[in-house]
């Protein structure tokens, strides 16, 4: 019996033949309120958006098109399985102006490589910035493009827990006000951090970190998962 095809098997061939074509690719990325589940940047300017589905459908042309609507990226692009009715479906993503990424799937119904159909047509020449200033390393790793929970997705919040984390690894005993110049965060101030991020430990909300009053400064320690 052939194994369900999911979307993060269809995305994975996709991913890795745009890095080969020497993109930075981001997975799983939010743009405003937006989960795009292939952020592909060329020459550091040029975004791609690609949305990863086990088969065609007009909900997938729409989502596309929402994105060249609001202008989220310069090309879009459909990460599809190259079965079916391609051929007609490929020509009404060119008349859409969407660039199409075709996974081969092999007969026992594993993915197996990708390739660029059509790339699909630039729809802005001006630069993104801010979609640029979303992106971040923890995007290119951290969650597979096509996952279905967001709680595993790349976050700014994500972000700051994972560097407080590794500071307090490396510094145990650490004061919370010390540990929060080092490691950086996503807050608009460091006390609008210490105040949210000493609840959120206390609470046990930031695994592997635990935090101890000692001589009436908050100090923190590295805490053992599952203790």
């Amino acid at each position: 019996m052939r194994p369900k095809l999911k979307e993060v098997n269809v995305a994975a061939p996709a991913v890795t033949y745009l890095e080969e074509m020497g993109l930075d690719v981001y997975q799983e990325v939010s743009i405003r309120n937006v989960v795009a589940d292939v952020v592909a940047v060329k020459n550091g300017r040029e975004i791609w958006i690609g949305e990863a589905k086990t088969s065609w459908s007009l909900d997938l042309l729409e989502q596309l098109r929402e994105h060249m609507k609001h202008g989220r990226a310069h090309r879009v692009f459909a990460i599809v399985p190259h079965a079916g009715e391609f051929a007609s479906r490929v020509k009404l993503c060119k008349d859409l102006g969407i660039g199409v990424i075709a996974v081969e799937i092999k007969r026992d119904g594993s993915p197996d490589v990708a390739a660029m159909i059509h790339l699909g047509r630039r729809v802005t020449p001006k630069p993104l910035p801010k979609v640029l200033a979303i992106l971040d390393e923890g995007h290119k790793t951290h969650a597979q493009a096509g996952t279905a929970c967001a709680k595993g997705r790349w976050t700014p919040f994500r972000k700051t827990c994972e560097a407080l984390r590794q500071v307090v690894r490396n510094n145990p005993g650490i004061a919370l006000k010390d540990a929060i110049i080092k490691s950086g965060h996503h807050y608009s101030s460091d006390v609008g951090a210490r105040t949210c991020l000493a609840d959120l430990i206390k609470q046990d909300v930031i695994e592997g970190v635990e935090s101890r009053l000692e001589n009436r400064k908050l100090k923190l320690y590295p805490k053992k998962l599952g203790e």
